[in-house]
């Protein structure tokens, strides 16, 4: 049994105290991370589809993507066949390589429309090729790290129950966060600081509503993070990723969407 199932099997016996009709709602509150530990390199010469912070993206011709005719700031890519091992609930593809690129607007002004940020899904690593930027990225290029998976817990998710006249409680934020029992078996659970997937925006100071049912975090970026110039600019940025779980499931990375929290 993984430590996440253990936990889960645990916190199910208070749980069903609390919401014994609910059930079906803890993996939504125990929700599985994937903590990404960086180590920086003296030059960007890990294997084309390597799992990554920074440096230069491996891309299928030369596309770029670009804000308002600049390039985007590179921030890091996973090689899924990495995560597999660590996807306790198995919502990633199997393999496939995924990018992250954040543009100047969305660094600087909070735009978190499409055109101010990119998420690229390849499928197949066979054509990729290590990019060379078109112009100096500037005061926000990430230097490139090695990055090793660890998966962990964040006891930061919740569910809703709405009521017959259409209001709505949390199932994790009243009685349950209180019981001492809940409190021995999630408590004392501290992230590293740096970027995780899946997880909570809880983790992130990233408070959004959601505007797509069941999403989970694809990248975050936390203001703590020691790996990416651009976070903490100033101001405790963090961003994060967000997708529904049956999109990342199905491979539908066209529903992705950025979120952006300030403190």
């Amino acid at each position: 049994m993984s430590r996440l199932s253990h936990v889960r099997a645990q916190a199910r016996l208070i749980f069903e105290r609390h919401h014994p009709e609910h059930l079906d709602a803890l993996p939504l509150i125990l929700l599985p991370v994937i903590e990404l530990h960086p180590k920086l390199l003296p030059g960007d010469r890990l294997p084309v589809g390597s799992s990554k912070i920074g440096g230069l993206p491996d891309l299928r011709g030369e596309t770029w993507p670009l804000d308002d005719g600049e390039p985007m700031v590179f921030v890091a890519q996973v090689n899924l066949a990495d995560v597999q091992p660590h996807d306790e609930d198995d919502l990633f593809p199997p393999c496939g390589l995924l990018s992250f690129f954040l543009g100047r607007q969305a660094i600087e002004n909070a735009n978190m429309a499409p055109d101010h940020w990119a998420v690229r899904y390849e499928p197949e690593l066979d054509g990729l090729k290590r990019a060379a930027a078109p112009v100096p990225l500037g005061e926000y290029a990430v230097p490139p790290y090695a990055v090793t998976f660890q998966a962990g817990i964040h006891p930061w998710g919740d569910a809703r129950e709405t009521r017959p006249d259409g209001s709505w409680h949390s199932l994790h934020y009243d009685e349950l966060v209180l019981d001492p029992a809940w409190q021995d078996i999630t408590g004392g659970v501290e992230p590293s600081g740096e970027l995780f997937l899946l997880g909570s925006t809880l983790a992130l100071g990233v408070q959004f509503p959601e505007e797509e049912p069941d999403e989970t975090v694809l990248l975050g970026l936390p203001s703590t993070s020691t790996t990416l110039p651009f976070v903490d600019f100033g101001n405790d940025v963090a961003f994060a990723f967000l997708i529904p779980r049956g999109a990342l499931r199905a491979g539908d990375f066209s529903r992705v969407r950025l979120a952006y929290g300030m403190t």
